[in-house]
C-alpha cells in the first residue's frame, strides 16, 4: 500500500518489551515504514515522523485516555440496543483511532476526514481492521457550514493532526481548496442504515462551531453523545449553541489527577495497563483558561445512569 510517497509494509507488534520495539519502530520510521499491531490487537497502519503515529507507535492508540472515557461514558449512560442499532460520526478522524475502537459496537460508523493524505490511511486502517461497508464509511471531505469548498493547510510542525481549516485568502505551498460536506449530509449517511445518532466525536482544529452549525437540525432532534475538541476561543459559542440545541446538557472535561503532570502520566502508562489516574470533571468546576482535554456532553436522556461525578 502506498500514502502519498511513503510506501508502509513493515510489520511490528507491541507489547512486552515496549522500549526495544519501540526503538527498533524509530528505525523502521527512519526508512518510511510502519505497520502497528497495538496492545488490544487492532492494527494501524501510520504516517512516518507524524505526532500521532508515534503517540500510537508507544501507546497503543492515540489519545487513549479519551477512547477509554468514552467508551465508559457509554456503556453507563446507553443501553446495548441503542448502541447496537446507532450509529457513530467520527469527524475529523485522522489516522480512524476513535472508529477502530469504539465503532465495531455501532451499526454504522461514518468517519470523515480532510485530510486527502490522512483520509487514505483510516480508510484503509478501517478496512484493515474489518470495518468495511455498509458497517461502515470514510468520507473524505471538511464538515462545514459553507457549501462547495473550503482552504484546507496541513501542518507542517510534524503534527497532521493539526492540519485545518483556513481563511480563503490563506494561499501557500501547504494550502489547498477540499470539498465540504454538512454534518446533516454525514448524518443522513449513518441514518440510511442505523436508528440514530448516539455519538458524534469531534476534533477539527477550531473550526467546531461552523461544523456543529451545520448539523444543529440532527444535534437538536437526535440529541446525541458528544466528544469534542473546543478551541478556547470558541468555548464561550460551544456552551451557548450546546444550551440551544441540547437544553440541559452537562458538559465534562477529561482531566488528570491533579497529582499527576503529563509527563508523568506518560511514565506511568508505559508501565501499568489499568489507567487509573484520569477522571471526569463538571466544566464549571475547571479552569478553563488552561488548555482543556476533551469535551465531553450529555443529553438530558443520558444522564439519568450517569453517577455525581467529582460534584457534577
Amino acid at each position: 500500500m502506498k500514502v502519498g510517497a511513503q510506501e508502509i509494509i513493515t510489520p511490528i507488534r507491541l507489547g512486552g518489551r515496549k522500549i526495544l520495539a519501540r526503538g527498533f519502530l524509530r528505525a523502521q520510521l527512519g526508512a518510511g515504514r510502519a505497520v502497528l499491531w497495538s496492545k488490544n490487537r487492532q492494527k494501524y497502519f501510520i504516517l512516518p515522523g507524524d505526532y500521532v503515529g508515534s503517540m500510537n507507535a508507544q501507546f497503543g492508540c492515540y489519545e487513549k485516555e479519551e477512547i477509554d472515557v468514552l467508551r465508559w461514558v457509554l456503556t453507563t449512560c446507553c443501553s446495548d440496543i441503542q448502541i447496537n442499532q446507532g450509529a457513530m460520526l467520527d469527524v475529523g478522524a485522522h489516522l480512524g483511532n476513535y472508529s477502530i475502537e469504539l465503532g465495531r459496537s455501532f451499526k454504522k460508523v461514518v468517519a470523515v476526514e480532510a485530510s486527502p493524505v490522512l483520509s487514505k490511511v483510516a480508510s484503509a486502517n478501517l478496512l484493515w481492521n474489518g470495518l468495511q461497508p455498509p458497517h461502515s464509511e470514510l468520507v473524505d471531505k471538511a464538515v462545514s457550514d459553507q457549501a462547495g469548498y473550503v482552504q484546507f493547510e496541513h501542518n507542517q510542525a510534524g503534527n497532521l493532526g493539526g492540519s485545518k481549516i483556513t481563511s480563503a485568502d490563506t494561499v501557500n505551498v501547504h494550502s489547498f481548496r477540499v470539498p465540504t460536506i454538512s454534518l446533516s449530509e454525514v448524518a443522513a449517511i449513518a441514518t440510511s442504515f442505523a436508528d440514530r445518532i448516539v455519538l458524534i466525536k469531534m476534533d477539527v482544529e477550531g473550526h467546531e462551531i461552523a461544523a456543529l452549525q451545520s448539523g444543529a437540525d440532527i444535534i437538536a432532534t437526535h440529541q446525541p453523545i458528544l466528544q469534542i475538541e473546543v478551541s478556547p476561543e470558541n468555548l464561550a459559542p460551544f456552551q451557548q449553541l450546546m444550551e440551544q440545541l441540547l437544553p440541559g446538557n452537562k458538559i465534562y472535561v477529561v482531566s488528570h489527577h491533579p497529582s499527576i503532570n503529563e509527563s508523568r502520566w506518560r511514565l506511568v502508562q508505559r508501565f501499568m495497563t489499568r489507567k487509573l489516574f484520569y477522571r471526569l470533571l463538571p466544566i464549571q468546576n475547571v479552569n478553563t483558561q488552561k488548555r482543556l482535554r476533551a469535551l465531553i456532553v450529555l443529553p438530558q436522556w443520558a444522564q439519568g445512569k450517569f453517577p455525581s461525578v467529582n460534584g457534577g
